[in-house]
């Protein structure tokens, strides 16, 4: 049912992990859901921090944090490429 009701923000996900893939952006866990966690550096991340919505994690190491991005049915491919664009 989880499968069901959110297929949408699974998918947008996935299209996110290839972004971050891409990008060189390492993940601090493997997720399967509509919820990717990365490992940013701190002067990337303040400066994400000015256009994008994201949780932060907590610290990686000194120079790192641990940042939470999640996807939902309201997601759009123009979203993830504005992200791509930032990144």
């Amino acid at each position: 049912m989880y499968f069901a009701i959110s297929a949408h923000a699974i998918a947008m996900a996935e299209k996110l992990k290839a972004i971050f893939n891409e990008k060189g952006i390492p993940f601090f866990r493997e997720s399967p859901t509509n919820q990717q966690f990365v490992i940013l550096e701190k002067d990337r991340a303040a400066t994400l921090a000015q256009s994008v919505a994201y949780t932060t994690w907590g610290p990686y190491d000194d120079s790192h944090i641990i940042a939470r991005f999640v996807t939902s049915w309201a997601t759009t491919e123009a979203d993830l490429e504005a992200l791509a664009a930032l990144l």
